[in-house]
């Protein structure tokens, strides 16, 4: 019993103590982390530090709540910080309660609240001030810029591709057309000069392909940011993973009320002007039609609390959730074909006509008969294999007279054909709030991207139509998108201690 008891308490140390050290080292651990802090001082009429003052923080979307005290120089901290809306009330005995309401915090910002100067009275007593005056980063040399929820809201962009707002940075280039998300959307960006070694984090993970490094590997829809970032220069060390400039995302949780939304943006080409070069080229005896230009984005989320009612967080400030999806079905231009395909006397075995780019004859060859060239450059019937040319019926007939030097007896067919490419984006976030030290939330991405490419491999479709959606000879089915697991604890040991496990 005692060797057994002995043998026990040593396996459960060492438990402990593989928990204890894990917990202790994913404190250090290099994630570039979204949340912040709230600094702050409270005087008193003669501006003299106020010491041990109660100080509460109350989140004004979920009502969680945290609690500090000023320190001997008046000075109080709340570190991690999730980015949202807050206020700060302190009551003192011999003060009138004072609140701080309209505190914004964005992400990875260490926020300064306006100096609160409490006035004598009774704590019974209070003065309420429902916004802050603009604030001044003293606390950090970086350069930076937070596109945040009102923005997101109030400004529309064609392609519902969240990088479009970062052309708002001073900085920032963006030379991308942006008619819909896409997993290259970083491509056509440059931050101070620099297409190359950027970086995109959501909710503090780098989000890159681990391939290529230059595409993303998903992008949450616009219904579900909250804050969008760009740091261009001088930021903090936890953003090293590249030097040209960082891109963060902050996604959104639910609240104490229920919210929601939804939209629908549509596009398609005859919504367009025709072009005076389609207008004035004849095709197959018309005008030729505007391309397919065909775009349908349906979105829509909803967030709020998770309770029963009169048994389970009454007061809806423990649990929340949020979810959004937006589909985008698209069918556009999927590229230009222009190639050789084969002519109508070729197909019965006249080559007489047939020409290199020079002009001579292409000579061809009886391989029965010593590689003698046949006579008129013909084959004759007999020598033709029907099967063959059954396979000569998926090659289209030719459509088209080049005029370039380069292109003649070369190039007789062209086709410009369009092709579906379907997405799928999904975001769900879970938060729960133990304590008023302990918190946490959950977070699910997914984008379901497939496009469908044309003219790779094979050269034409077998609609001979020009516009291919389900049908063609093997489009390739290409899957760009990705998905995203994300789960965030965070204990506040004390009010300058906090352990953040991601």
């Amino acid at each position: 019993m005692i060797n057994k008891t002995l043998c026990g308490g040593n396996v459960k140390s060492r438990i402990f103590a593989q928990l204890a050290l894990a917990f202790a080292v994913s404190s250090l651990t290099l994630f570039a982390q979204v949340s912040s802090q709230i600094v702050g001082t409270v005087v008193d009429p003669a501006d003299a530090a106020v010491v041990g003052a109660p100080v509460t923080l109350t989140s004004t979307e979920t009502g969680a709540v945290r609690n500090a005290q000023t320190d001997n120089l008046g000075t109080y901290r709340f570190t991690n910080v999730e980015p949202g809306t807050y206020s700060v009330t302190v009551k003192a005995s011999g003060f009138k309660a004072f609140t701080q309401g309209g505190v914004v915090v964005t992400a990875n910002e260490t926020h300064n609240v306006n100096k609160i100067s409490l006035q004598l009275g009774n704590v019974t007593e209070s003065i309420s001030v429902t916004d802050e005056v603009a604030q001044v980063q003293l606390s950090s040399s970086e350069k930076s810029q937070t596109v945040d929820s009102k923005d997101l809201d109030s400004l529309t962009l064609k392609g519902r591709d969240l990088f479009g707002y970062i052309r708002l940075v001073p900085g920032v280039v963006d030379t991308a057309n942006r008619d819909v998300t896409s997993h290259s959307s970083l491509s056509g960006m440059n931050i101070n000069g620099g297409f190359t070694a950027l970086n995109f984090q959501v909710d503090g993970i780098t989000d890159m392909d681990t391939g290529s490094n230059t595409s993303v590997q998903y992008e949450p829809n616009l219904d579900s940011v909250q804050e969008l970032k760009v740091l261009t220069s001088n930021y903090q060390a936890e953003f090293g993973h590249t030097s040209g400039g960082t891109i963060t995302v902050v996604t959104k949780n639910g609240t104490q009320q229920f919210h929601g939304t939804a939209s629908w943006n549509h596009r398609h080409e005859e919504f367009n002007s025709d072009t005076w070069a389609n207008n004035h080229t004849i095709k197959n005896g018309a005008a030729t039609p505007r391309v397919p230009y065909r775009y349908n984005v349906e979105t829509y989320s909803i967030g709020g609390p998770i309770f029963v009612p009169k048994h389970w967080n009454r007061n809806r400030t423990k649990a929340f959730f949020f979810w959004s999806q937006e589909r985008t079905g698209q069918f556009v231009s999927g590229g230009t074909a222009l190639q050789y395909t084969p002519t109508a006397l070729e197909r019965v075995g006249d080559f007489s006509q047939s020409l290199n780019n020079n002009g001579t004859l292409i000579k061809v060859l009886d391989p029965d008969n010593g590689n003698v060239q046949f006579a008129n450059n013909m084959i004759p019937a007999s020598r033709l294999n029907p099967v063959g040319q059954e396979l000569l019926n998926f090659f289209p007939l030719p459509n088209f007279v080049a005029t370039l030097p380069s292109q003649v007896n070369v190039d007789n067919y062209t086709e410009q054909g369009s092709a579906i490419h379907p997405r799928l984006n999904s975001v769900l976030r879970g938060d729960y709030y133990f304590s008023s030290k302990l918190s946490g939330y959950y977070r699910f991405i997914n984008d379901a991207d497939y496009m469908y490419v044309l003219y790779d491999g094979v050269q034409f479709s077998n609609d001979h139509g020009g516009i291919l959606g389900d049908k063609g000879i093997a489009p390739i089915v290409h899957p760009n998108g990705g998905h995203s697991d994300a789960g965030t604890l965070t204990y506040t040991i004390t009010p300058t201690l906090v352990n953040e496990t991601t």
